[in-house]
């Protein structure tokens, strides 16, 4: 009897400590960061906000996990990596990992892949079949943006990159030939071009540049760092029962039409 008890007990302390109800006992809401202009991963549109592939996983994620959550946008992308250094957002809902990224935050499993490619004006008769045929051209990336350990070390050492904020402002500078070519994420490429009435002036070129895991990164510091397990969990029983291809499928059509 006695030892029946002891067992029961530390059967009870232990399925307590792997249970979500555990993890989350210090988190009572969990910060998320995210940029309004990731079609269609992250972003806001005037008529409505909290839009996307990354924002309609967590939100999923979290609730079946019993865990509250805010979302948080207008926040430039420098300051949203300044504040998860600091502990003071607990999670940015998207981001490409690096060698460096990996050594500041805490990744998720991944749970959607971004193709990059390269935009150009049509007409200007840039060809790019691979990175090298960048060299000796001047391009734009959007701010801070990160596309591989790869890419991110050939473009330090041999390309001529002017970073933006404003994705819009990506296509006027090169529909205005003032830059040669845009290096982006396609789906965020073709719906800005489509938005502004470009689709026939700026278009991609040659072959993907990199394909993209995208990721939930979380804080170091967070006081809710222990929900990084129970999420990775969670996203593998969303794929495996059709959550996250159902979101998927609904945000491309969303974003771009059928």
């Amino acid at each position: 009897m006695y030892w029946g008890a002891k067992i029961t007990i530390w059967m009870v302390v232990v399925l307590g400590l792997a249970s979500p109800a555990a993890a989350n006992a210090h988190c009572a809401n969990l910060k998320i960061a995210y940029s309004a202009n990731w079609v269609p991963v992250s972003y806001d549109l005037k008529s409505k906000k909290r839009l996307g592939i990354a924002l309609d996983i967590q939100a999923e994620a979290f609730s079946r996990l019993r865990q509250k959550i805010s979302f948080h946008s207008g926040l430039p992308w420098s300051r949203q990596l300044r504040m998860l250094r600091a502990g003071e957002l607990d999670v940015i809902s998207a981001m490409h990992s690096s060698k460096a990224r990996l050594t500041d935050f805490m990744f998720s499993e991944p749970f959607y892949e971004s193709v990059v490619r390269i935009f150009v004006k049509k007409g200007r008769g840039l060809e790019v079949s691979k990175k090298e045929d960048l060299v000796g051209k001047h391009g734009l990336i959007p701010w801070a943006a990160s596309f591989g350990q790869e890419f991110d070390a050939f473009a330090k050492d041999h390309l001529q990159l002017t970073e933006f904020r404003e994705p819009e402002r990506f296509f006027q500078l090169l529909a205005a030939e003032r830059f040669d070519y845009l290096v982006i994420p396609e789906k965020m490429g073709r719906f800005f071009s489509r938005k502004l009435q470009m689709e026939d002036m700026v278009v991609p070129v040659g072959p993907a540049i990199t394909v993209q895991k995208i990721h939930l990164v979380m804080s170091r510091k967070s006081d809710c760092k222990n929900m990084l397990a129970p999420f990775n969990r969670m996203l593998k029983e969303m794929k495996a029962d059709g959550t996250i291809k159902r979101m998927i499928a609904r945000n491309l059509e969303l974003a771009y039409g059928k």
